[in-house]
């Protein structure tokens, strides 16, 4: 999981997105609370299909926002099936 900016506020007030290969870096608000990020942690231990995923993510702004997260599941299936390609920007050597 790559969460975009940590900020300090109160998590589970807006609704998360995911993607893939920093394609969340095209929209203007890239943070996410702590707490979100906690919490959508603990919460794909119990989802198969989050299991060897790697994905970006970051809570929409009010004006994005269709209410909390609260479908975990719904929101990892979002992605389907991709996965961050770690090609694109390797290490240096």
């Amino acid at each position: 999981m790559h969460p975009g900016g940590l900020v300090d506020e109160p998590g589970g007030l807006c609704q998360l997105c995911v993607d893939v290969d920093d394609k969340l870096l095209k929209r203007n608000v890239r943070n996410i609370s702590r707490d979100d990020v906690a919490e959508l942690c603990l919460e794909v231990l119990s989802i198969d299909n989050a299991k060897n995923r790697s994905f970006d993510v970051i809570a929409l702004d009010d004006e994005g926002s269709k209410g909390p997260t609260t479908d975990y599941e719904l929101l990892i299936s979002s992605l389907n099936g991709a996965n961050c390609d770690y090609s694109i920007n390797p290490p240096p050597p």
